[in-house]
This record gives C-alpha cells, structure tokens and sequence, in this order.
C-alpha cells in the first residue's frame, strides 16, 4: 500500500487528481476549513486530517471503503455524515468542540477504535448511545495524550463505561479485558440497582402509610354523617312503607281485609287522606332534603380527601424519578433531602418567604406560604460547567488584589433565581426532572417557539408560579366553587444559582435577544412592565398597588451555563382560618337534638290499617323462621301467600333469606337494615328488591331474576367490581334503577361507567340519570378492556435480549422507553406473528381478561399495572417469561405459575391477595425477586422453596407472628427484605435484631442496614432454645405432639419458650453439650420428668437476675426466663414432675446454689463431673433413690449431707478424696453404694456402714483398703446382704471361703499363744472373737454391675486383680437400667464384729487345716441346700 500525504497551506483540500488506486490520505495541520475534493478517492481505506480548522463533517459519503478517519484536533462540534462509512473501524475525533454524541453514529458497526477526547462532552449518559456498536473495543475520553473530556472526570465514569460497553477490551488506552474487572463492575451495578430499588420501596412503604392514614382520617370524619344518613334512611323507608301499605288498603290488594266498623263520610274520608298524603309527601320531602346535605357534605370531604391523595401521588412519582435520575447518572446528581437543622434549609426558607408578597393573592384570601420540604440538588456535570465559566472570566494576573476583587464581583454579581414553569413549552423545557438532569435549554430554542431567545427567570414567588396557578384553574374547574377554596394549595419551585453579569433593563417593544442586547448577559423586566404587556394571566384578579411592583422581576438569561439549579422547595399557600384545613368538617347545619326531633316527627306512623297486624304476624313468622324449615308449614296460617305482593323484612336482624318460593305473586321485597351476607333468590317475579345497609358481600345467590327493575344495594360489603357485574348482567339483564353506593369497591374510580357499559338498560344510577356522553364514555372504556392485536401492536416489542441501562422499571416498562423493534402488523390468520412478541407494556389499559395472552408463547417480559386483573392463570402458557409486574390490580387469587420456570422477577404489590398456597411458587427455582406490598397476606407458607430469591417485598401485610421468619430463614440468598407495617413489626420486641439474627445474609431490613445490628443480634439471639429454634429442627412437628426433645451441641445460651402451654406433652428434654447457665425457661415445662443437661455451665436452677413478672416474647432478648414474680420466693416448689436430672460436667462448686431443694419429685440426680467439694443442699430431696457425685472433689461427709434422704437406694461418690466413710449411717436404704477411686485406707471405716441394713451392692476399687486381701472376706462375713463387691458377684464358692477364713480366725483366737503373737504383730482391726452361726438361706434377685461380673477366684488367696472390675473410661456413668443385670445369689451367715478389739488372724492359713476347712465347706453346702429346700 502507497503512502501519500499532502501538506499545504490552504484553506481547503487542493483539488489534485487523486489516482484510484490511492489508499491512504495525510493532510496535516494544513489549515484546511473544510472536507472536499475527495470525490473520486473511492478506494481511499486511511485519511488523517487532523490539526486542521474544520468545523463540519462533510463530503465523505462516496468514501465506503474508509477504514482509519482521523479528525481530531479540528473545530468539529457535532458527530454527522459518517452513516455511509459502514467499514468505517477507527475514528479519532479527539480535541474538538463536540457537546453530545447522539445517534450519529449507529450505522458505523463495524467501529471498533473511537477517540473522543478533549471534547466537551459532559454528561454520561451520552455513552448510552454507543451501546449500538457491537464491535467497539477501544474508547477514549481520556486519553493521555489529550486533555480529558468533562464526563470523564465524574465518579463512577468508568464503571458506568464498563457497564454500558462490556466488550471493551481497552478504556482510555487501559486494559479491562479481565474477568475479574467484568464481575466488580456487575457487582457494583447490581448493588446500586438493589439499593435503589429498595429506596423506591420505601417511598411506597410512606405512601401506603399515609394512604392508611388519609383512610382513617376520612372515615373518623365520615362516620358522622354516615349514622346520620342511615337514620335518615330508614326512616324515609318507614315513611314510603306507610304509603304502599295505605295504597294497598285502598286498592283492596288484601282480599281478607275487613271493612270498618264505623261508616264515615266518603267526602271527609277523601280530606282525610288528602291531608295525610301532604303530610306524607311534606315528611319525606323533609327527609330526603337532610339526606342530600348530608350526602353532600360527604361527597365534600371525599374530594378534599381525594385532592390530597392526588397530591401525595404526585409527590410520590416525583420522587421516584429523582431516584431514577441518581441512579441512572450512577450517582453524579444526588437529590437530598435537607433537615430542618441544616444551614441551607433556613436560608431557602429565608429566601422564599422575602420573595412572597401576600398582596400578589389576596383574590385568593392567601395570607402566606408554609415551607414542607427542601431538597438540594447536586449536579456534578452542571457545577463543574458553572465553576469552568466562573473561572475564564477571571483575567490572568499576577496581581492577588485584583484577583481577589475580580472572584468578589463575580460572586455579587451571582443571585438566586426561581425557575418559571410554562405549561405551553414542549417537555424537553418545561419538564423540571429534564431540566435537573440536563441544566436549561438553549436560548435559541426559545426563540424558534416564538418567544424571547433567553431563559426566563424570576425573583418572585408570584412570577415564578402564576402559569401554574392559571393551569390548575382551567384544569380544576373551579368557577362554580366557593369563592374560598385554594385550588393551587400545593406548589414546588426550582431555586437557581445565576450569574447575572451585566444586565439591563428591557426595553419596551423591543425583542430580548443576544444581537439586541449586546454586551449584557441577562435582562430584566419589572412586575409592572409585566402587567402593561398582558404577561399575568387574568384568573388571577385584580392587581392591587405595592411597594413591591418594581422590585419582582422577570429576567431573562442569555446562556444557559450560567445558571445552576440547587435547591427544590416544596411548599403550600396558607389562605384565611376558616380553610386553612382541607379535612375540616362541614357544619351539617342541624344540632344533634334538632335532628333528633326531625326523625321523630318525619317518621311517625300515618296509617293504621286493621287487617295488617294479622299479614305482619305472618311476615314476622317468615322472618324468623330457621334455615331448611318447610315454608309452607310456616306460612299455613298465612291468609292467601301465593297473592302477596309486597313483602317487607327490614328490620329483622336476618342473617339469610327465608325460602320464598311459594310466593308466585311477590314482587316487591324489601330486607334492608339487616345482617344479610347474601342475596339468595331464584327465579322470582321480582319487580323491586331493597337490600340496602346489609353486609352483603357478594351478589352470587341471585339467580334468574329477568323481571327485577328496580335493585338498591347501597351500604353493604361488595368489593369485586367484576365478579359483581358479571352476576348482574347474566340474571338482571333489564334492570333499570340501580344504587350501588356506599360500598368498599376495589378501584372505583371507573365503576360508573363500568357499569353503565355492562348494564346498557340502566336509566338511573346512584340516584342520578345516566346522560349519553357517559354511555358513549362507557362504550369507549368496553372497547379497551380487552386486549385485541391492535393494543399489541403499539405496546409490545420483539427484542430477544435485555438492554444494558441503568434503571428502577421494570424491563417492559425500559424497552417502551428505549426500543425501536416493534411487531409490525399483527393478524389473526397469521398466528406466527405473535410468536414474535417478547415484551408487553400494558399499564393502566383497564383490563381486566388476559385470555388473548396466550398465544404469546416466547413473550419474556410484561407488565401489566394499574388494571382490574382479578387473576394470572391465562399467563402459564407464556412459559418464557422471565419478568411479570401486575402491581395495583384486583387481584386475589394469582393462579398457578408453575409451568412459568424461567420466572426471575414477580411484582403483585397492591393487590388483594391473601395466600401463596396452590400458585405453585415451589417450581420458580430462578425466582430472585418478589414483591408483595400492601396485600392481606398472613403468613411466609410457600416461600421456603424460593432458594433463588434475593429480595423479598412483603409489607404493609397482615403477619403477625415473627416467628414465620423461620420458614425463610434457609434462603441463603436473601440479601433485602421488607416486613415494614406488618403487625409483627410493631408487637414483637427487638424485630429488628430478631430478623437479622435468623436471616444471617441479609444486608437490608426495611430499607435500613446497620452493620452493628448484626452482633447485637448475635449477643441476644444467639444460642436461644425459643419455640422457632424447636419448629425449625423438627421439620414440622407441632408443639403439641412433641413428647421428647432432643437437641445437644445446639450452643444454646438461654431458654425461652414462653410460659410452657403449647408443650404440655413434653416429658423427656436432652441438651447436653450447650452453654446454659440456668434451667430458665424450662421452669414452665410443667409436666417434664427427664432433663439432660451434661456437659453446659449450670450455676443455678434459677438465673442471676431477680426474678419478676415479665412479658413472654419469642423475640424478646430481655425475657430470656420469664416467670411468675412468686418464684423469687426461696420456698417455691418448680417442676414438680421432674424425676431425673442430669448436672454432670458443668463445673458446679456449691450444691445450696443449685437450690435443688425446689425439685421435690427429684429421684435421680446426676452431678457426675463438677468441682463439689461439700455435700450440703440436698436436704430438699426426700424423693431421691439414685445420686450420682463422681468426680468430684468430696473430702468428707457431713452428718447432715444425707440426713434428710431417707428414700436414697444408690449412691455414687467415686474418683472423690474421701478417707472416711463417716455419714453414711443416715442413709437406712441405700442398697448400692460405690466409692471407687478414694483415699480409704482402714477397713475400721467399713464401721461407719453397720447401719445400712439394705446394702446389697458396695464398690471400693481402686482405694487403698481394697489392697487388703482379707477386705473382701470382712464385707461378705459382716454384711451378709451383700450380692456384689468392687462390681464382682458374690458367689457360693466366696461365702465358704469368707466362713472358712473367720473360721480359721475364730480357732486361732482360742489359743492364747496365738493369740499373743498375732496381737503382737497387729492383727486385723475391729474384728474380735466370732460366732460362726449357719441361719437360713434366702434366694433375691437384685441388680449387680455390668458384664464383667462373674470373674471368681478359685482360691483363697488370689490376687487383687480377681476383683477389680474394669470400667469403660468413654461411659463413665451409664444410667442404672444399662449398668444392671439380675443374677441369684444367697444370703451368707452373718458374721458379728465384736467391740472388745481386734482378734488375732493369720495370714495364710495352715495346710493341717486345710481338710478341716473343706470339711466345714461341705456340711456348710448341705445345711444351705436343706433349708432352700424347706423354704
């Protein structure tokens, strides 16, 4: 490829005759203005240009090979003309004079290079339009060999370039193609989104309060009226029923009536029911006048109610968008709000209040202005443009003074400025969001609309809002209202930072202009100047003279960089006392005892009619008869029933409508001021039915009812417009007079014409006549409430993947916003069209039937809010939607959405819904984000399943139970929850931190997050036994099945599971290895009887704290032990069916700390494992049988340690320091003892035990005295009760040798010699001269220790080892029914110990006596068996 460049010193490109075959063009720093002379360079791939003066793109559209196209450092101002470069791959623009990028270059796609640095781009969203250029790998705005653009020293630039242009593989000549670049960036935006989101949710969580509120408000003030208007009510329908029945006494309608006794005069008789008829008429004219001022004082208060709502919705969207500029600008404009402890918010108010002038509205009876909200605006963008101009107008000098005096002048010359809102511009001017975002249009844009070419501005509150003022007047209608009312109540003004400059005063008849005036940078023209040229509008009355005409200006600024908006103020007109109000009262004109008396008199009875008592002793039967009773047993004494015509109920307290279907003839009914919930009436004559001031709910029981004309149901419970319609429009197709008022409909804002379209034959409607615009209003509204392919055609799009943007709407809602890829034609003979379809933007269409949806099989996105939808089920054929949003609907049941599996997101808030159960959420694996605000849910059954879900929106419900946050407590993915404006929120006590501490990933609860919350959390809720940890680890088990628990190594702390009652079943509880230091909460378990709790850090029954009378809360971290006050009472008895208790391991040092003696059913009790160095508080424990102390560090025993335990069977004191068997005496039935592991060295202590008359069981291993061969011959000799010692049976074979040894012991101490020698050499203690005396043998069967038993010496003199049992170190304690076994044994001869000192005992008994010793064995075997035998 050639190389040719061209440097010449011209004012254009020379016209040279370019050969073809040239591929590459080099005009540098020529001088060149403009781009020509290239049109025969068709295969030119490479042209650079820059360092010239050319200001305009131009000339290069023959140029379709163009590749390299450099123009930087030029005087471009505008990207243009480069659509045909479609091979276009490197374009250098940098270091001109470019404000935007637009949309010029979205045919250039296969552009991969683009320098745009050194220009004037300021704003980032300019970058969104490059997101059309699929191949752009490298993009600068920054580039260091440029100076920067303006955008690309805002905070957040590049993640908001990486984020929009993810294929970037270079920004600003840095590499970011790194995966690990890619995911910070991803996460940054999805936090930003989830924050965001999450502050729009708290703006609707304040407007459903306030709405909340406002309802309240409006019924508190209704309700007056309302019992007025019912009394009124009735006594109109007392009134007219006094007129039917007296019209009916003279038609003769009642065959049975008899004539009067007494005949009058025909003449007087026709007086005198003229006169009752005036008076009639006269009563009800009075009635009816009270209920329409009361109706109208009603429809008053609604209106000023609904005006206020209007205005808190409109304040509520406002805000929304300023969420959605911050995190659309990631976070370059921030809208705050200020507090009233701010130093700018007293300056605004300070400001405001010095522009107002109260003679500007006195037409209005305005007497001043109350300041409601400040917001400061912080545009980076704009600032940093202001600051810019600020600085060039300083001149360079090297002098501070004038340098200092120059910033001085600049800032007097700067002042604040309210912007004027103009209802006539386009949006792009007169929209306030735009203006924020974007800083004020250019004056030369007003001047193409005709207006002066400069930016109006005022320094009055009156100038800056009288076109808003003349808009809600049109808007409002207001001409026919009192003269009082301030219908422009509410106002919001947009405050400026201005630099004025030089300025000037306009000249009349002379147009403001930059060319007219000349040498100033703003104008200014006076209220009264103003008022000369007609520039106020006229609504707002006559101008009145001030002192302030000439100091309210209107000022016109030349550039639009020289102003800067900062502050928004929301205020509001205060106007005279009497309205300063928009809730006061109206004055119902009447005090309560005049309108007392006006009942009285108005609905008085006029008419006596003889035969009617009968007729309504009849009726009263029928009103009180039961349900499913035999009419016509009833009504038998009924004169003629099939003849009745009229029929009036009301007033009969019915709860259900009696059977009337023998009545062939009834054609008026009446049942009003009843307790009816439902209508039901089935094919009957009816003509007129007035079931007014009921509590019905639902018209679904009327039937077939084609004659019925007339139908009030006025004053009940019907909510569902639809449902309710439908049933009217299939069984009361003709009917032609219908009251549907005073009834809590969902959405009633169209259900006049609703039912004016649905119901065509209806003449009047609520008590006024139906006119033929709203006919023609309702048949427009049935024309939009179903969905047709034309409504597809122009709210649906076919786009296949997601804009990348930066948004808190929905995805249908931003492709509405941002797409261009519409459907085209949709036909029904074609049906493949609407396969196209993937998104749909429906909102507020008034629909209420989706049916037409299912065809849309590849539709991903739809939104559908602010509709009468009732129900979802006709979306499960759309198996590829990923977004549903049906916010502000009707509906109450969502249908099943289990074959929805793609599902990501799902927004039902504000709807009517009360359950999740049978919507097959459990299918919706990839569900990350659920709203559900402001719906009647009760309880989190169903959500478990959503392990996919990040956030969850469920406030302003009906949960009332915290503790249904266990059910989601396993989402580990759940990063926001909202639960605000639930009951739970408010009742549970620390709902925060109870939150918090189960759902551990949680980042935001309720729109607050607060890292320390989480320790909190942790330190009063961690390790808590409450009725949700037990709910949680028994899948489902209810409280009240729950016989034993089972929890050890839970780290449990504390207990609290309320007073008890729910787990009254409970009898068995095992927590060993936990970290509790008191029973606490398990002092309610009344009918508990085993409790484990080995191996936790017991002290005390009872906790620390004194014991009073506090609430019982699942959440409460303060009531860990709630109990009754009387506990503190040292003698209160606790768990008194509590037998066994395990304290092993828990390092107890005081036994009376314990304060055991509260457990008087105690049996067994376990302390195994302790530091116990005392034996003393057992004196409670008279039921104890089994106690276990091993491993402790017991010394001695008191001689009161078990005085009290008469009932003790089994003691345990092992691996202890005892040296003395000393106060065991008391223990009179203790069978087993084991002391094994001690310091007993004498066997004189075995004295101590002559009293324990019941021992069958004594272990003495591993102490000293157990060394001691003869120690076990001495036991079995002394203790003839004796089964087992040191864990090892008694055997026969062991009595013969015990008999024998003291046998030999008793022959030794008769020889004196032996005697003395054995004294001599000391002998064996406390054993004296014996008896050897053979009694009877009993067979028992008791309990001995473990497997080993049974290993036995065959001699005499064994070793120690044949009686030591070894025991398993891993169970140290085994509980008395494992450790057991029975074995037959036999009770020995007793052998009694004499107290006149020790007898003298060999050793080792000769061999001489060795036959004398079997022979005794074997006499001792036959006596034995000889009496067994006997026995």
């Amino acid at each position: 490829m050639s190389n040719f460049k061209i440097c010449v010193d011209s004012m254009a490109l020379p016209a040279i005759d370019w050969k073809k075959k040239e591929k590459m063009s080099w005009n540098w720093k020529c001088f060149s203005q403009k781009i020509e002379n290239l049109r025969k360079c068709e295969m030119l791939t490479k042209l650079y240009l820059y360092g010239n003066r050319i200001s305009k793109i131009v000339n290069l559209d023959n140029l379709i090979d163009l590749q390299v196209l450099w123009l930087c450092e030029n005087k471009i101002s505008k990207i243009e003309n480069l659509s045909s470069l479609k091979n276009l791959k490197d374009l250098n623009l940098a270091e001109n004079q470019i404000v935007r990028i637009g949309d010029s270059l979205n045919n250039n796609i296969n552009l991969e290079r683009l320098n745009l640095s050194g220009n004037k781009i300021a704003f980032l969203k300019d970058m969104n339009d490059l997101c059309n250029l699929p191949n752009l790998n490298h993009l600068s705005f920054k580039d260091p060999y440029y100076a920067p653009c303006p955008v690309s020293l805002l905070c957040n630039y590049s993640s908001y370039a990486l984020f929009y242009l993810p294929q970037l593989i270079s920004l600003d000549t840095y590499n970011v193609n790194s995966k690990e670049i890619s995911e910070i960036v991803e996460s940054l935006v999805e936090k930003k989104k989830f924050f965001y989101n999450d502050q729009v949710k708290s703006l609707d969580y304040k407007k459903s309060c306030w709405y909340d509120v406002a309802n309240q408000l409006k019924e508190y003030m209704l309700v007056k009226y309302h019992n007025k208007m019912k009394q009124l009510a009735e006594a109109i329908r007392k009134v007219q029923s006094s007129s039917f029945t007296e019209m009916a006494s003279q038609s003769s309608n009642f065959p049975n009536l008899e004539k009067t006794e007494t005949e009058t005069n025909p003449e007087t008789e026709l007086e005198l029911l003229k006169s009752k008829h005036a008076t009639l008429t006269e009563n009800l004219k009075t009635l009816h006048a009270a209920y329409s001022k009361c109706e109208l004082q009603c429809t008053r208060i609604e209106k000023r109610i609904r005006l206020a709502i209007n205005y808190v919705e409109k304040r509520y969207k406002r805000l929304v968008n300023y969420l959605q500029l911050e995190l659309g600008t990631c976070g370059n404009i921030r809208i705050s709000q200020c507090s009233k402890n701010d130093l700018c918010y007293d300056s605004c108010c300070n400001v405001v209040l010095s522009k107002f002038c109260p003679v500007d509205f006195q037409a209005f009876n305005v007497t001043g202005i109350e300041v409601q909200n400040i917001y400061k605006i912080v545009n980076r963008t704009l600032i940093r443009r202001f600051e810019d101009k600020m600085i060039a107008l300083i001149p360079d000098s090297n002098d501070d003074f004038s340098f200092v005096n120059k910033v001085n002048e600049l800032k007097k010359n700067q002042d604040y400025l309210f912007w004027i809102y103009n209802p006539e511009l386009p949006p792009a001017m007169s929209d306030m969001e735009m203006i924020i975002e974007n800083g004020f249009p250019a004056s030369h844009l007003y001047e193409r609309l005709g207006m002066n070419a400069a930016i109006p501005l005022a320094n009055s509150l009156y100038l800056a809002d009288r076109w808003r003022i003349h808009q809600e007047f049109i808007s409002s209608n207001f001409e026919n209202q009192h003269a009082n009312a301030c219908f422009f109540r509410h106002g919001i003004l947009l405050m400026c930072r201005v630099y004025l400059g030089r300025s000037t005063s306009a000249v009349s008849n002379k147009i403001i202009c930059p060319e007219t005036y000349t040498d100033t940078e703003s104008v200014f023209k006076t209220k009264a100047m103003l008022n000369q040229h007609a520039e106020i509008p006229e609504v707002l009355g006559q101008h009145f003279p001030c002192s302030c005409l000439k100091d309210q200006q209107e000022w016109y600024i030349f550039n639009q960089e020289y102003i800067v908006p900062e502050y928004i103020i929301e205020f509001k007109y205060i106007t005279m006392p009497t309205n300063e109000n928009p809730f006061m009262l109206v004055d119902t004109g009447q005090s309560q005892n005049e309108f007392d008396k006006l009942l009285a008199h108005c609905s008085s009875p006029l008419y006596e009619v003889a035969d009617q008592e009968s007729i309504q002793k009849g009726i009263n039967q029928l009103g009180d008869m039961p349900r499913d009773t035999n009419i016509m047993a009833v009504i038998h004494n009924t004169p003629i029933p099939e003849l009745i015509t009229h029929l009036n109920l009301s007033h009969q307290k019915l709860e259900d409508l009696p059977l009337l279907t023998a009545m062939y003839s009834l054609n008026r009914l009446e049942v009003s001021f009843n307790l009816l919930t439902k209508l039901n009436l089935d094919k009957m004559p009816l003509t007129y039915l007035d079931a007014s001031f009921n509590n019905i709910c639902s018209l679904e029981g009327m039937k077939n009812l084609v004659s019925l004309k007339y139908l009030d149901i006025s004053w009940n419970k019907l909510f569902n417009i639809k449902a309710n319609l439908t049933v009217l429009k299939e069984n009361t197709p003709f009917i032609e007079e219908l009251d549907t008022r005073q009834n809590p409909w969902r959405k009633p804002e169209d259900l006049r014409l609703r039912i004016i379209g649905q119901l065509p034959n209806v003449m009047t409607l609520n008590g006024s006549s139906i006119i033929e615009s709203e006919r023609d209003a309702a048949e427009s509204l049935l024309t939009t409430d179903l969905i047709c392919a034309s409504l597809l055609e122009t709210h649906s799009h076919v786009d296949h993947s997601e804009p990348r943007i930066l948004s808190i709407w929905n995805m249908a809602q931003i492709l509405t916003c941002t797409s261009l890829n519409r459907p085209g034609m949709l036909t029904e003979a074609d049906p493949m069209c609407f396969s196209k379809i993937t998104s749909v933007n429906l909102d507020y269409c008034q629909l209420s039937d989706l049916s037409y949806l299912c065809r849309l099989d590849q539709l991903k996105w739809i939104s559908l809010n602010g509709n009468y939808l009732t129900t979802l089920k006709d979306l499960h054929t759309c198996s590829q939607l990923e977004e549903i949003s049906a916010s502000d609907n009707c509906i109450d049941h969502i249908g099943d959405l289990s074959h929805l599996i793609n599902l990501q997101r799902l927004h039902l808030g504000h709807n009517f819904i009360h359950t999740l159960k049978g919507c097959g959420l459990e299918q919706l694996s990839h569900l990350t984000y659920l709203s559900l605000e402001s719906n009647f849910i009760q309880n989190l059954d169903g959500f478990q399943e959503l392990s996919s879900l990040c956030q969850l929106y469920i406030g302003h419900n009906q949960i009332v139970y915290s503790g249904e946050v266990i059910l989601i407590k396993n989402l580990k993915n759940l990063l926001i929850v909202d639960f605000r404006n639930n009951s739970m929120t408010k009742e549970t006590v620390n709902y925060r931190l109870y939150v918090i501490f189960h759902l551990k990933g949680l980042q935001i609860l309720d729109g607050e997050t607060d890292s320390t919350e989480i320790i909190e959390a942790k330190d009063m809720f961690g390790g808590r036994l409450t009725s949700d940890f037990i709910s949680e680890r028994l899948h489902g088990c209810t409280s009240h099945d729950l016989r034993e628990l089972n929890l050890p190594n839970c780290s449990l702390r504390t207990v609290d599971l309320g007073n008890g009652d729910i787990y009254g079943n409970l009898t068995s509880i095992n927590l060993e290895h936990n970290h509790l230091t008191s029973l606490g909460g398990l002092l309610y378990l009344h009918n508990l009887k085993v409790l484990c709790l080995n191996n936790n850090r017991i002290e005390s029954i009872f906790p620390r704290q004194k014991w009073g009378k506090q609430k019982s809360n699942p959440a409460n971290g303060d009531s860990e032990d709630s109990h009754d006050g009387d506990m503190d009472n040292g003698n209160c008895r606790i768990l008194l069916k509590l037998e066994v208790l395990h304290l092993g391991y828990n390092e107890i040092r005081s036994l009376p700390q314990l304060q055991l003696h509260r457990l008087p059913s105690l049996k067994a009790l376990f302390l195994q494992g302790n530091d116990i160095s005392k034996l003393e508080g057992l004196e409670g424990l008279r039921n104890l049988v089994e106690l276990v102390l091993d491993a402790n560090k017991v010394k001695t025993i008191s001689p009161l340690s078990f005085v009290h335990l008469h009932n003790l069977t089994e003691l345990h004191l092992e691996e202890n320091r005892l040296v003395s068997l000393a106060g065991l005496n008391s223990l009179s039935k203790l069978e087993r003892l084991y002391l094994g592991s001690n310091k007993i060295q004498e066997i004189a202590e075995f004295e101590h035990l002559t009293s324990l008359s019941c021992l069958s069981d004594i272990s003495l291993i591993n102490n000293p005295v157990s060394k001691k061969m003869q120690m076990r011959y001495i036991l079995i000799n002394n203790f003839p009760q004796l089964t087992a010692i040191n864990n090892i049976a008694i055997t026969d074979e062991d009595c013969i040798k015990a008999e024998a040894f003291m046998a030999e012991q008793i022959r030794q101490s008769n020889s004196a010699t032996a005697s003395q020698a054995i004294m001599l050499d000391g002998g064996l203690p406390c054993i004296s001269q014996c008896h050897l005396q053979v009694s009877s043998v009993k067979p028992t069967t008791i309990s001995l220790c473990s497997p080993a038993i049974g290993t036995t010496s065959n001699s005499i003199t064994g070793q120690d080892s044949l009686y030591t049992h070894q025991i398993d170190k891993s169970t140290k304690h085994p509980l008395p029914g494992n450790r057991l076994l029975s074995v037959t044994s036999s009770v020995l001869p007793n052998v009694t110990l004499s107290k006149n000192g020790p007898m003298p005992i060999s050793d080792h008994p000769p061999e001489a006596s060795y036959a004398t010793l079997q022979e005794f064995g074997h006499s001792l075997l036959k006596t034995r068996d000889h009496s067994m035998g006997h026995h």
